[in-house]
């Protein structure tokens, strides 16, 4: 048992020693060797002994209520036309328009455990206090309160609204968003009837006008950190509710946190009403607690306006000569991009902020061909060849010049910028296949492919620094005395964010945050593997089998790898910096550094088998899907794109069974039933390696869709 530096005491009962396994590098894979971690144990809150301890750990439980309204138009106008015998040709325009809106009341709920002293900050005391907390990660992730610790709150006081306050932490917000799109096609083909095994010409022209604009518009909910200055959970106690007490059924666990009050989401469907009753509360607590607003204000930094305009020509030559047919083209396109936002930025020199236009703009052109050629070997034998260039555009979200921030500091919680000048990923594909047609409705096929990619789009984020490595006599002039990340104009790294909550850096608001941006990654990264496909149909032996006939199956199997590219960014500041020294990874003379960009959700070995019935009017389906592990950028209940490793998490291997019938009743009438995920089959989500470091549990449940349709 010992007690740290955070204001808590630890009892770590079972320990276990995992595998962190290894990470491409410049130079190689780098083996990040073993850790020992712990699995059980307790926390429990330090007491106040005049130091100032804070008394972690706190509970805080939390109430988004997103919605989306999305309204769409689209307007579609073709024609289709023959000039002469042999040219013929189609013409379309079309605009689309979509303006979405996010509603969402975002609120924190802090409990303050009355058993536990309360820390002093400064004048007061900070609106959180500790709770003790039991933890089991031996087989899953399982928490919950310890309520065998001296200091355990009692059901009763859980369930006391007096007992929690409103955090600073939560917003109000509207964001908006519009795109438009216009296209214009026009398609010609010309028959060719006086050269040898030319069948016919395809050629046409494509435009497209693609325009976004964002803005994102929110109040922040409160703004203080300061007991007495917190809205007290019994003056809006008719907004509170307790949280689910099932959440056992999904883990299969006895530990989890029940019985604890948290603002009520379905009561917040109407967000303004929700608002006014806190605010008055606010008013009849008489603390000075910020109101939420309903006047919401844009965010200037995360505004954009952005337009891409692309040009493209295409010419095809199609052709047929005894046993082969296929065709080969070019296409050229050209891309127009431009990007208009506003930024803040505050003096190197006093903090002082200054607002700029911020415009960027970038041109590309490519020339991509295309061959395909199929030879027919026999009646039921086809091989098929193809050779393709293509371009992968990056999300505007990857190219705007805005910015986004976040709304509480944390070491993972980092601004995000977007890069003009990104290029498009560009792909070279080869593939190849056999087929045989070997009965009717039936096949046996084995291909092989190859992509090489080339500018992947990395990610790179600068960290804001420690007092370690700066001037603490400069960080001490920015007011940096309470947190290593506090203060402007972040003179040890990062951007700064005045409306950004302290979180865990200190309190108020505003704090030195990472910065994230997009990058075209150096060199090569190449996939190849080998498809193999199989399916079966009884449907030829109708007249001897009768109705099971229907029966067959349909089966598939992928197996591929990849290797890394030559671009490698070293591990950003983050927690996992002390774990890394104690693996002898030196920041200077041995740096850990990970992928600048990886193929991610590319799993090594996939493959689903489905058996089937189709007679008359009824159709099922069993199939079974199963892929292995693969790397990922979208972690469970976050908006982080590394785990907490500064790597790639990786979603462990996982199979899954579903099933769907349907019924025809008449002509008019379907009936069908669809269950997902039959046998519950959780995704589990490792820390930078396979079978690792468990960083995150997706727990999943079965799905039943009972549906009809009825055809007027």
């Amino acid at each position: 048992q010992s007690d740290g530096d955070d204001g808590l005491w630890s009892n770590f009962t079972e320990f276990e020693t995992f595998d962190l396994g290894s990470l491409p590098g410049p130079n190689g894979n780098q083996d990040l060797g073993e850790i020992l971690a712990v699995t059980k144990g307790t926390f429990s809150p330090q007491q106040n002994d005049g130091t100032g301890g804070r008394g972690a750990p706190f509970m805080r439980v939390s109430m988004d209520s997103g919605a989306r309204e999305t309204d769409t138009e689209l307007f579609r106008l073709g024609s289709e036309f023959t000039l002469t015998d042999n040219l013929s040709g189609s013409v379309e325009v079309s605009t689309t328009k979509s303006e979405t809106v996010n509603p969402n009341l975002s609120l924190t709920l802090n409990f303050i455990n009355p058993n536990s002293d309360i820390a002093p900050s400064g004048d007061d005391f900070r609106d959180e206090n500790g709770t003790p907390v039991e933890f089991d990660l031996s087989n899953g992730i399982a928490f919950g309160i310890n309520f065998d610790d001296p200091y355990a709150p009692t059901e009763a006081q859980l369930l006391d609204p007096a007992n929690y306050v409103m955090d600073n932490g939560g917003t109000f917000s509207a964001n908006e968003r519009e795109n438009e799109e216009d296209t214009l096609r026009a398609d010609f083909t010309y028959f060719v009837d006086s050269i040898e095994s030319i069948t016919s010409v395809d050629f046409g022209y494509r435009y497209n006008k693609r325009t976004s604009e964002r803005d994102n518009i929110s109040a922040s909910a409160g703004g203080t950190s300061t007991l007495s200055n917190s809205l007290r959970g019994n003056f809006v106690k008719d907004l509170l509710t307790e949280i689910p007490d099932n959440f056992g059924d999904g883990t299969g666990s006895d530990l989890f946190v029940s019985g604890v009050l948290q603002f009520d989401p379905a009561k917040a469907v109407n967000a303004e009403d929700f608002v006014a009753q806190i605010n008055a509360g606010i008013v009849e607590a008489g603390v000075s607690q910020t109101p939420i607003s309903t006047d919401l204000e844009s965010d200037e930094n995360a505004a954009f306006d952005i337009e891409e305009t692309s040009n493209a020509f295409y010419a095809q030559v199609n052709f047929e000569h005894g046993i082969f047919r296929g065709n080969a083209g070019l296409r050229y396109v050209k891309t127009d991009f431009e990007s208009n936002s506003t930024r803040t930025n505050f003096s190197t020199v006093d903090g002082s902020a200054s607002t700029e236009l911020v415009h960027g703009d970038t041109s590309n052109s490519y020339v991509l061909p295309r061959f395909s050629l199929v030879a027919d070997i026999s009646d039921d034998v086809v091989l098929r060849a193809s050779y393709s260039e293509d371009i992968n555009r990056p999300d505007f979200e990857d190219m705007t010049t805005a910015r986004t921030l976040p709304n509480r500091g944390g070491v993972n919680d980092v601004s995000r910028v977007g890069n003009a000048d990104l290029e498009p990923e560009e792909i070279e594909s080869f593939d190849i296949s056999l087929e045989w047609y070997f009965a009717e409705a039936s096949i046996v096929s084995v291909g092989y492919f190859k992509k090489t990619r080339s500018n992947l789009f990395g990610q790179t984020i600068e960290q804001p620094g420690t007092l370690a490595n700066g001037d603490r006599e400069q960080a001490d002039a920015f007011g940096n005395t309470t947190s290593a990340f506090d203060g402007a104009p972040c003179a040890l790294g990062g951007v700064f964010s005045d409306d950004t909550d302290a979180g865990v850096f200190g309190s108020g608001r505003g704090v030195c945050v990472g910065n994230a941006t997009r990058f075209n990654a150096e060199g090569e990264t190449t996939q190849d593997g080998f498809e193999f496909a199989f399916q079966y149909s009884l449907a030829e032996f109708e007249d001897t089998l009768g109705w099971a006939s229907g029966f067959g199956v349909i089966a598939n199997y992928t197996i591929q790898e990849a290797d890394v590219n030559t671009g490698f960014i070293a591990i950003g500041e983050t927690r996992a910096q002390a774990i890394y020294a104690a693996q002898g990874f030196d920041a200077v003379t041995n740096p850990i550094s990970r992928e600048a960009a990886s193929l991610l959700n590319l799993s090594e070995d996939a493959y689903n088998f489905t058996v089937f019935y189709e007679k008359d009017d009824l159709t099922a389906r069993l199939r079974y899907t199963y892929r292995s592990a693969y790397q990922t950028d979208n972690l469970p209940g976050t908006s982080n794109e590394f785990d907490p490793l500064g790597t790639r998490a990786v979603v462990e291997a996982r199979g899954q069974l579903n099933a769907s019938v349907s019924y025809d009743f008449t002509e008019n009438l379907v009936v069908s039933l669809d269950a997902v995920n039959l046998t519950e089959s959780d995704q589990d989500v490792s820390c930078a390696s396979e079978g690792g470091l468990s960083c995150y549990e997706g727990i999943t449940d079965r799905r039943v869709i009972v549906g009809a349709s009825y055809r007027f």
